[in-house]
């Protein structure tokens, strides 16, 4: 069975280029209030923690260009 996007969910899979990350993927975030939603790339590493727990290390990425200096159109600006 394929994986299939639905908003605010994640599938991480390996990752099969030679990246630093150990897994991969993608996400649309949704906003519950306001509707408006934005996609990120998501890179995962496997770590350990000082107390020999395994875990997994997450770093999201916006996908529009120019992250730091705009953002996604909000369509509903009135938060009242």
């Amino acid at each position: 069975m394929a994986f299939q996007a639905k908003p605010n969910i994640c599938g991480l899979f390996k990752n099969t280029r030679n990246d630093k990350s150990d897994l991969t993927g993608q996400i649309e975030i949704a906003c519950p209030h306001c509707g408006a939603s934005a996609s990120w790339w998501v890179n995962g590493w496997r770590k350990v923690s000082q107390n020999g727990l395994a875990y997994i290390g997450l770093a999201l990425k916006p996908k529009w260009e120019n992250a730091t200096a705009t953002r996604p159109a909000n369509n509903n600006e009135d938060r009242s």
